[in-house]
């Protein structure tokens, strides 16, 4: 489940950049921190594919959402992957908010579930 939702978050992360870039202008002004954020994206994939653990995956996951330079904002990969992640059900994130996330997460250094 873990595995899809990230896969299932990147592919529409995707789309809306490729629409975003499609029909405005002021997408151009923000290609390197996008790019960016998507070799990140693909860096997460990557790694959760291959982790055949899931408190790995959980631990990866909330690192990758709760690093001090992830923007949050609602084209954000981390909102695109968040959105995904809560609709697992039985999971750490499920019906959760993503602010809730990072707060428990800075609070403990990690989150346990």
């Amino acid at each position: 489940h873990i595995t899809n939702a990230v896969n299932q978050a990147f592919e529409n992360y995707q789309q809306h950049q490729l629409k975003a870039s499609a029909g405005c202008f002021g997408f151009f002004g923000q290609s390197q921190n996008k790019s960016k954020e998507m070799q990140e994206g693909e860096k997460l994939c990557a790694s959760i594919q291959t982790e055949p653990d899931v408190e790995n995956k959980i631990t990866a996951i909330n690192h990758f959402l709760t690093q001090n330079n992830q923007p949050v904002s609602r084209d954000s990969f981390a909102s695109f992957l968040f959105s995904e992640l809560r609709l697992i059900p039985e999971s750490p994130w499920e019906n959760s908010e993503l602010e809730e996330v990072i707060q428990r997460y800075h609070r403990n250094d990690s989150v346990p579930y």
